[in-house]
């Protein structure tokens, strides 16, 4: 089990439950998670798949970290279906109603497998639980909590809105609840008093690690704070996890959790506080506005949590940088969710400044810091005018941050080695196609020597036709050319033969015409001859 907090571990381990159940066996997924912090959790629970984050913010941070990308969800510029699933999580309530429609379409239009969203959904109910869950906070803190503040500026999201746009698109869609909206409102509740003191945060961890391996299971319910929708157009949904809550087992743990919460609030109602004889540590936020830092011009928040929410609000006017000290001791701190507003109200852009430190280690928003004096820059590309700044400090055990420290590298070993076999099979493929290349060349070179041969014979066999031809050609020629003689012989003897016969006949002729002829042929009347 991942120990995250609980409702980030609602948001993880539901979407990872929904894609493992419609993997093949071995296939990995290309993901976009859309509007991701920096916390990267996803990856966490899906360690084998490529993702990637994209969010309309970065810190400087992040910009050259190839895993993010800066861009709008409602306009993003990937080509069709290119990532395999695109994931949003407690995102789609926090786009302004106009957008939301826009926002559904991209990541369908992105995806070329399927989509998943999860949201709260506007009820009544909902609407009265972040409402009193929020009154926790200011009563605590003196301001709203800043997501639920959007809730109630943005209104959240129709889920029959939603249907009716899915089925309007002719997207297949399944829509699950998961989360009671009464225990939610429980473990926020719990979460917002012990963010005030740093020891009952080690209890309020021990309830989140409870929920998580022991309710998460049990908590798919129809008056829920969250909905999970997932969106297709090219894959049936049949094989999603199937949802069948065992009522004796979540009667038995909704049970142990009263229990829990009981502890918590005896542990609140203890006072409990630091040793008033060691030192209190707190958050330095130095403002430099064109003279340096000064001790005169900053802003101290005494540290109650080791996992604590910072909001400052400063005085009109222009500042070059900001210094963050996290603690006046070595340690290793989370410094996340950086959000500057200017004086005007708009966000100021991560664009707009870069950050550096006297940290020795950092790995993405984790930093190390070996010697006491901790602190980190925000240096502006040009003075601004800032109203408020406000982060998320969460200052790790030694314990913590080894845990921390061997999950990143990890993680980039994971990759590496992804990335190496990636690169075997690669080499693997195009040494099979040379093999498949060499075959077929030497195949082609047999058969061309084949050819070669076949046409030698052929062409032998030609000329020795031809010659045989030349030499009755010739046998003809000199034949027609003894028969031109002797026709021509015969002709000039005809031609003799014929004066002979003519002078014959001419002879002849002249004895049949002759006097002695004639007194011959009386005779022979007069004598019967």
């Amino acid at each position: 089990m991942i120990d995250i907090l609980f409702d980030q571990y609602q948001r993880y381990n539901n979407v990872t439950n929904i894609i493992n159940s419609l993997r093949s066996s071995g296939q990995t997924f290309n993901i976009l998670e859309v509007g991701a912090n920096e916390h990267q959790n996803l990856e966490k629970f899906l360690p084998l798949d490529q993702i990637t984050y994209l969010d309309i913010q970065l810190p400087d941070s992040l910009k050259d970290n190839p895993k993010y990308i800066l861009g709008d969800a409602t306009a993003m510029g990937f080509s069709d279906g290119y990532y395999d699933i695109v994931v949003a999580l407690d995102v789609f309530e926090h786009i302004a109603e106009e957008n939301r429609e826009k926002f559904i379409s991209e990541i369908h239009r992105v995806s070329s497998e399927f989509f998943v969203i999860t949201a709260p959904f506007h009820s009544s109910e909902v609407v009265e639980a972040e409402r009193r869950v929020n009154a926790v906070y200011k009563s605590i803190f003196n301001k709203d909590f800043i997501w639920l503040e959007e809730h109630m500026v943005n209104g959240l999201p129709d889920l029959k809105k939603l249907s009716a746009y899915l089925d309007s698109r002719g997207i297949n869609y399944t829509i699950m609840s998961h989360g009671s909206l009464e225990i939610w409102e429980k473990m926020m509740t719990i979460h917002f008093i012990a963010a005030q003191n740093s020891r009952l945060g080690i209890y309020r961890n021990e309830i989140d690690r409870f929920y998580n391996q022991y309710m998460f299971d049990n908590d798919f319910v129809d008056n829920s704070y969250r909905k999970i929708c997932i969106g297709t157009t090219k894959r049936d949904l049949i094989s999603l996890p199937s949802i069948e809550t065992n009522e004796q087992l979540r009667k038995q743990h909704s049970f142990m959790l009263e229990i829990l919460e009981e502890r918590f609030y005896v542990l609140a109602n203890l006072n409990i506080s630091e040793d008033d004889n060691a030192p209190k540590d707190f958050v330095q936020i130095f403002m430099d506005e064109g003279n340096g830092y000064s001790e005169l011009n900053s802003i101290k928040v005494e540290l109650q949590n080791n996992r604590q929410h910072i909001n400052i609000e400063f005085e009109p006017g222009m500042i070059k940088a900001l210094r963050i000290d996290p603690s006046n001791y070595t340690g290793t701190f989370e410094i996340n969710n950086i959000r500057l507003t200017a004086t005007h109200g708009d966000l100021i852009s991560m664009e707009e400044f870069s950050m550096n430190g006297n940290w020795n280690l950092r790995f993405e928003d984790t930093f190390v810091f070996f010697n006491d004096d901790p602190f980190v820059i925000l240096n502006f590309a040009s003075q601004l005018s800032v109203k408020s700044l406000s982060f998320d400090l969460i200052s790790l055990s030694k314990e913590e941050a080894l845990i921390s420290a061997i999950g990143h590298f990890d993680k980039q070993l994971a990759k590496a080695k992804l990335k190496d076999e990636a690169n075997m099979k690669e080499i693997h493929a195009v040494r099979e196609l040379l093999k498949e290349a060499k075959e077929k060349e030497e195949n082609i070179e047999g058969e061309m020597q084949l050819i070669s041969e076949q046409s030698s014979k052929r062409i032998d066999i030609l000329e020795s036709e031809n010659k045989d031809l030349m030499s009755t050609i010739n046998n003809y020629e000199r034949s027609n050319i003894l028969y031109q003689e002797k026709t021509e012989e015969l002709h000039q003897k005809l031609i003799k033969i014929q004066q002979s016969n003519e002078n014959y006949n001419n002879e002849l002729n002249a004895i049949y015409s002759s006097k002695g002829w004639i007194y011959l042929t009386k005779l022979k009347k007069i004598f019967g001859k």
